[in-house]
């Protein structure tokens, strides 16, 4: 019963999207005589607006996944390792902002961040930064809390106890076992900022355009099979980062 749920809502979809992007006319069969190409493939691989927009995703979601991981570390250890009063309203903050709609996210960034209020960083990556951070940043935030809360304080004070600083501690001790857990949340953060669609599509503009809005524009508007090619490219990135997680934690965690 799984196996064939399985089969009718992921992998029939999916092999349908990777044929369609080498079938010439979709209204035949792809195994037609003359209706393979591998054109749509060549194309995404050679547009210059493609690959523009595959470099800006791969920036935005470099740099939201490192600053948000970053960020996630700071709030996670606060939360886990101190007693400060109000050390909740982070977590509460970030778990606010990963359950807000993606379009209240954008339209409240392009409102508060346009010059009205003397920041003006729309139309630039920065914005679309933001914007994946407030959105994505909790799954970072919750795989290093998890990974903190197994870990027990005794071992960062008794380090401190034997003269290593607070800092030394962290980096010899704590860092070394939450390793998978940081992975992890990078990566966590990373993938969906990459192939993002509602935000992006909002906050582009002609020098930010991002591989979620070309998959959306060349879906609506261009050409059905270029989209194709375009998705099932974007599938085997998930795949291959997927693999090379299960990898770089030992199977601990995966996407």
């Amino acid at each position: 019963m799984v196996i064939a749920f399985a089969l009718i809502v992921v992998i029939i979809p999916f092999v349908t999207v990777a044929l369609s992007s080498i079938t010439v006319n979709l209204g035949e069969s792809v195994f037609s005589e003359g209706n393979i190409t591998w054109r749509y493939w060549e194309r995404i691989f050679t547009r210059k607006s493609i690959l523009n927009s595959a470099r800006n995703s791969l920036i935005t979601a470099v740099m939201a996944a490192s600053f948000g991981l970053l960020v996630s570390c700071m709030m996670a250890y606060l939360l886990v390792r101190t007693n400060i009063k109000g050390k909740k309203i982070p977590d509460f903050m970030i778990t606010v902002g990963s359950g807000t709609p993606s379009v209240v996210i954008a339209l409240s960034l392009i409102m508060s961040m346009s010059g009205k209020f003397g920041i003006n960083i729309y139309n630039t990556l920065t914005i679309m930064v933001i914007a994946y951070m407030i959105k994505y940043m909790m799954m970072g935030m919750r795989t290093v809390v998890s990974a903190l809360t197994q870990i027990s304080p005794s071992l960062e004070e008794a380090s401190q106890i034997s003269g290593a600083s607070w800092l030394r501690s962290m980096k010899n001790v704590t860092l070394p076992l939450i390793a998978p857990a940081l992975v992890a949340g990078w990566f966590l953060i990373f993938m969906p900022c990459f192939y993002e669609l509602t935000m992006s599509t909002l906050l582009y503009s002609t020098n930010t355009k991002t591989l979620g809005y070309e998959l959306y524009t060349y879906q609506t508007y261009h050409n059905q099979q270029t989209a194709s090619a375009l998705a099932t490219a974007i599938l085997f990135t998930v795949f291959g980062i997927n693999w090379l997680l299960n990898k770089l934690t030992g199977g601990e965690f995966s996407i």
